[in-house]
């Protein structure tokens, strides 16, 4: 039997691959396992620096239509989703979504979009009723006029009253690189060609900022049955005409599109965002189980999809214990607050800076992880506020290395959630915290952020203690630092608490629900046009 392992982001090799690579490892005993990417995979690196035994496992690389992942889904008996954020559609006999935090509907509306509409949902529900999104669509794009690209044959459905026309209308954007020949569009509906049009360069900046307007009429042929409404065009390569690394198909840009008349319609135009169609969680239930990696993780997916999951806490490789030195840990990759699940170094290193200006002595700050181009000038702001404080920052380390620094470290500190709004922005605080969990196996003293996944793995003054402001950080660690009994007393707490998430308890969860999930019956394979992502999801710097 074959098994698929999908995620977006192993290259990163943080703490949501390792859950996926140890899914793939503990597959491989009884499937024949392929880790699906759109890059290139080092399985070497990616086992080492993970802690996994990957040498059983195969790498398939994906391209990056929208569709790609459902369509290599269908190759699967079993097929297990570990993407960050992703809503791709299974197409396999049996499959399973891990779901390190859900995404609201309206998540790629910034906060003031999403108040508005919030408060007049009702107007959007009745302009985009009985919409579906299919596929051929890629995700939004960043950016306030950012489109939504085709890869040049893109399907939607619409459900409507039998014999009784829907209006729907398009907006086109002008995004296509000048120097391309004007892209030939076609609508068809139910495979009809209905309004054809040429893009080029807009004739002015007025028509740039207005766009291409296109109206079609559908329709449904019966009750309950859909009208399936295509947009085919030319299509480019971006690397191929202006250079970089976007490797897409690429086809028309839409930039907005409703259905409906009257004055819902002429409201909606006053107010573009009330145009964006509502993403949907519908595409989950095309998965046979979903797995929450912490019960804070399940409170949000009943609330945002509506729907029950299993707990299925993520794998952690247990750290061996080294003579303790006056060393405090963190582990995390570097990144601004602004991109996301922050793991706020900055705000650590002000708390260490403050611990030192009290009078503490001969203790050392290490922060270690993984750093992308994009969190490069962040990096160099942290080393910046190191200056004349003994703190070693410690970038792209390896397995091995790591393993050092948590086998020395005596205190562990953890403050991904600080000054987030829990529950406006929960997806920023720490849904698990596999570090802090690796830290505590090790015996490092955990002093983490009292918030979200943080309150199930550390009891509050058993093994570790829970802070809320860097005031409390900085007296609770000096607590630590001056009571040399009690840290040994929590270092040992902390490390029989880590246990209760170690691998072979992780094994014995994995296959109890593979077990369900591969006993269900299997899944009926999904048409071509099968809906898969919801475009509205931002393509945000989740990782």
């Amino acid at each position: 039997m074959r098994a698929g392992v999908y995620n977006r982001y192993w290259s990163t090799g943080g703490g949501a691959e390792k859950y996926g690579a140890a899914i793939a490892q503990l597959l491989s005993r009884d499937f024949s396992v392929d880790i699906l990417s759109h890059g290139a995979v080092d399985l070497d690196w990616l086992g080492e620096r993970l802690q996994v035994d990957l040498s059983g496992v195969d790498v398939r690389r994906l391209d990056d239509r929208a569709d790609a992942v459902t369509a290599a889904s269908a190759d699967y008996d079993l097929f297990t989703n570990v993407s960050f954020m992703s809503a791709d559609r299974a197409a396999s006999r049996h499959s399973l979504y891990v779901v390190h935090f859900p995404t609201a509907t309206n998540a790629h509306l910034p906060a003031a979009q999403r108040f508005v509409v919030n408060r007049f949902g009702t107007i959007r529900s009745s302009i985009m009723a009985g919409m579906e999104w299919g596929t051929g669509f890629y995700h939004r794009e960043a950016g306030r006029r950012a489109p939504i690209w085709t890869n040049g044959d893109a399907v939607l459905r619409f459900t409507t009253p039998p014999e009784q026309p829907l209006p729907v209308n398009f907006v086109f954007g002008f995004h296509r690189p000048p120097d391309l020949a004007p892209a030939e569009v076609r609508i068809e509906v139910d495979g009809r060609t209905v309004r054809t049009l040429t893009l080029g360069r807009a004739p002015s900046r007025a028509h740039a900022l207005r766009g291409v307007h296109v109206r079609v009429d559908v329709a449904s042929p019966a009750a309950g049955v859909p009208v399936e409404l295509r947009i085919v065009s030319d299509t480019f390569v971006p690397s191929e005409v202006v250079g970089g690394a976007d490797n897409r198909t690429l086809g028309v840009p839409m930039l907005s599109l409703h259905a409906g008349s009257g004055h819902v319609t002429r409201l909606a135009r006053l107010f573009p965002v009330l145009l964006t169609p509502p993403s949907s969680s519908a595409w989950a239930q095309s998965y046979g189980a979903i797995a929450a990696n912490s019960r804070f993780t399940q409170k949000w997916i009943e609330r945002y999809w509506e729907t029950d999951s299993e707990l299925l806490y993520p794998p952690v490789s247990m750290q061996p214990a080294a003579d303790k030195r006056p060393v405090i840990l963190n582990v995390g990759r570097f990144f601004p607050a602004d991109g996301g699940h922050s793991k706020k170094q900055l705000e650590l290193v002000r708390a260490f800076r403050a611990l030192c200006d009290q009078g503490v002595r001969g203790w050392t700050l290490h922060l270690a992880g993984g750093c992308a181009a994009d969190g490069e000038s962040y990096l160099a702001t942290v080393r910046e506020l190191t200056d004349g404080y003994p703190v070693e920052v410690h970038v792209n380390v390896s397995g091995e290395q790591l393993q050092r620094l948590y086998g020395e470290a005596s205190i562990y500190w953890h403050a991904s959630g600080l000054g987030e709004d829990a529950d406006r922005r929960p997806d920023r605080l720490e849904h698990f915290g596999i570090t802090t969990v690796e830290a505590m196996s090790a015996g490092a003293v955990p002093v983490v952020i009292g918030l979200a996944g943080q309150l199930e793995t550390v009891r509050h003054g058993v093994d570790g203690f829970h802070f809320r402001t860097l005031d409390g950080l900085v007296g609770l660690t000096r607590m630590l630092v001056d009571d040399a009994e009690l840290r040994a007393q929590m270092s040992a707490s902390a490390a029989r608490r880590a246990r209760q998430f170690s691998m072979d308890g992780f094994e014995a969860r994995l296959g109890a629900l593979v077990e369900r999930v591969m006993a269900l019956p299997a899944a009926v394979d999904a048409p071509s046009g099968a809906p898969t992502a919801s475009p509205s999801l931002d393509a945000l710097d989740h990782r």
